[in-house]
């Protein structure tokens, strides 16, 4: 409690010895997990908020792609405060993960319609009280360097604008890198990626590594996962932390989704741990900025997996906090 006047700036402590300890804890990585995907009319989120929370995490991540909480551009204001009067009365910070169908690489004629749902989706995070919304980097099927190079102006744009309009309302916008998941499907790797968001060079824009998504475009484009993980790894105070074996899909399809685990194929989601991502490896070669969340993003259809997977990711959050202290 700090009950003396601020003086150019500086807060002076009775417990200097607290307000170290307070530093020194926003310093530290922190655990995060993704809600499982809810009913489409959120009726059971007490009941999902109530299953994480168990785990203690210092924030949720919302699966808000996943409801019905947005019609033609509108917040649908009701639903919305049901999910907003339970994190209340868990007293959890919650963050939200976007539209996935919102793709600023697409073609022209449909970049006003993804920001208009961009926008709205900010909307529902101010009613929310969300702290950040993580949205997918864009993707097309565009070979041609000069239409790329204008899509990719493009996106820096649509960025820049759903950057502003968040900022408005004190949400920060994480931007997550992808993979390609259809035959000749072009997204930016991590490293470029980085260099999007210092070229927007925006207050409210940073990025989200997804490791395992990475891992799987490392492997489909011939790239090199420790140094795309260095290149990202400082404007990402956002991990999304799963795993898998690297694997793209865009060749065999398996029927179901029991046989992609049989093949070990695609973004399967996995507890860290149960695939075969080099994790030391990755922490090495990019330690995590201050204060970064590894937010754990398991497959729904493997949530008896997770009091393994929150184990092996509080591992991690010690691992990369003694790599940054090192």
């Amino acid at each position: 409690m700090c009950d003396a006047p601020i003086k150019k700036g500086v807060v002076f402590h009775r417990d200097r010895r607290a307000a170290a300890r307070m530093v020194e804890n926003a310093m530290k990585p922190k655990l995060g997990i993704s809600l499982r995907s809810l009913a489409r009319d959120a009726s059971d989120i007490d009941v999902r908020i109530s299953e994480v929370a168990e785990y203690r995490p210092d924030s949720i991540e919302l699966m808000c792609f996943a409801q019905d909480l947005i019609r033609d551009g509108k917040v649908l204001t009701h639903r919305a405060k049901r999910i907003r009067r339970s994190l209340d009365d868990h007293n959890i910070v919650a963050t939200m993960h976007g539209p996935i169908s919102l793709n600023l690489l697409d073609s022209p004629d449909h970049l006003d319609w993804h920001l208009g749902v961009g926008l709205a989706y900010i909307d529902l995070g101010v009613v929310l009280g969300i702290t950040a919304m993580v949205i997918h980097t864009g993707y097309c099927s565009e070979t041609d360097q000069a239409v790329l190079r204008s899509r990719y102006a493009a996106q820096r744009d649509g960025l820049k604008r759903l950057a502003d309009y968040a900022g408005g309302h004190e949400i920060m916008i994480y931007v997550e890198n992808i993979f390609p998941f259809f035959e000749g499907a072009h997204t930016a790797l991590p490293g470029q990626l980085a260099e999007e968001i210092l070229e927007i060079d925006h207050p409210q824009l940073f990025g989200c590594f997804d490791v395992s998504h990475a891992y799987i475009a490392c492997n489909a484009y011939g790239a090199d996962l420790s140094y795309e993980a260095k290149q990202i790894s400082p404007v990402a105070p956002h991990w999304h932390v799963h795993d898998s074996f690297g694997r793209p899909d865009t060749g065999l399809k398996p029927y179901t989704k029991s046989e992609c685990l049989a093949y070990g194929m695609g973004d399967l989601h996995l507890a860290v741990g149960d695939g075969d991502l080099p994790w030391s490896s990755v922490l090495n070669s990019a330690p995590a900025i201050p204060g970064s969340t590894f937010n754990i993003e398991l497959n729904p259809d493997l949530w008896s997996d997770m009091p393994q997977c929150v184990t092996a990711t509080r591992q991690l959050i010690s691992d990369a906090a003694q790599l940054k202290a090192a």
